[in-house]
């Protein structure tokens, strides 16, 4: 091993506490523990899986948070535990590999998940990354190391795990949605992408339900926190349809179905503008590709 990661790795599955349940598809199929070298990649050992969720029991592993995985769209969960010794202290570290449908979805879980981003130089790919976990996206794959003790000593390692499981992933170019909304004014790192009402939820409030149509018609929207000026700070979102007909049902379903605190302030067939409880307004409009959205302005349009 390089001096730079200063550890070794005991290939051994580490049960209990990391899950809520067996997988699944593989129950009873978790192997016994044991430090038994499967592969060598680099300078890392890695093991073979040691648990793996399909969508369908992706809720047996994540407690309250699958939700916004299975609607960006998920594939499966492979979980790895290693132990790693480090002068004279074994430290207890899993990678949990989200596999997902697309490239939209695994950036949509890291944005979702990353907050202010800390990354290292020691990896290419888009990543993030402190004493406790280190989150990573490349081509489909969404990737999470946690180091369970915190210890910091450890992130030299958790970096060269990432680095394995990333290897085989190729990188992909930048979404082309992202060139539907201004690069001008935008506050760096404020990017999310949005395929359901979870992932809705922490930007706007626009009623119960698949308001805006998102899950029904498989549409995919981006977004961005803008620098606003005196006003303060707006959001603008885009909202890609695969048809013309779908964005026009999604801003008649927001008009009949928006949350009661929002206040219709004007409204026709290509634009609608509300006013929320704070005094701050919305602009919905129809154009060629979906919607536009722009919300918290300080003034009605």
């Amino acid at each position: 091993m390089k001096a730079a990661t200063a550890a070794w790795l005991l290939l051994a599955a580490v049960w209990g506490g990391a899950a809520c349940g067996a997988p699944a598809d593989r129950a009873g199929e978790m192997p016994p523990i044991a430090a038994q070298t499967s592969a060598a990649v680099g300078d890392v050992l890695a093991q073979d899986g040691d648990l793996y969720f399909a969508p369908n029991g992706l809720y047996g592993y994540i407690n309250g948070g699958a939700e916004l995985y299975l609607e960006f769209g998920f594939v499966g969960l492979d979980v790895k535990h290693y132990r790693v010794e480090i002068a004279g202290k074994v430290h207890d570290l899993a990678v949990e590999s989200y596999r997902m449908t697309d490239p939209a979805a695994a950036l949509g879980i890291y944005l979702a998940r990353k907050g202010r981003e800390t990354p290292t130089a020691e990896l290419a790919a888009r990543h993030t990354a402190n004493s406790y976990q280190l989150l990573a996206v490349q081509g489909t794959l969404f990737l999470q190391v946690n180091n369970f003790g915190g210890d910091s000593v450890c992130l030299p390692a958790m970096t060269t795990l990432a680095a394995s499981h990333l290897a085989s992933e190729p990188p992909v170019p930048p979404l082309g949605i992202w060139d539907l909304l201004p690069a001008a004014g935008r506050v760096p790192g404020s990017e999310f992408l949005l395929r359901g009402r979870f992932a809705l939820q922490p930007i706007y409030t626009f009623g119960e339900g698949d308001v805006l149509l998102l899950e029904e018609t498989g549409a995919l929207a981006a977004g961005a926190r803008y620098s606003g000026g005196p006003g303060g700070d707006v959001t603008r979102i885009a909202v890609v349809y695969g048809a013309a007909q779908d964005a026009r049902r999604a801003l008649a379903n927001l008009r009949a179905q928006r949350d009661p605190y929002l206040e219709v302030v004007r409204a026709d067939l290509q634009r609608l503008v509300l006013r929320d409880y704070a005094g701050k307004y919305s602009v919905i409009c129809l154009v060629d590709w979906g919607l536009e959205i722009t919300l918290s302005l300080a003034a009605a349009p």
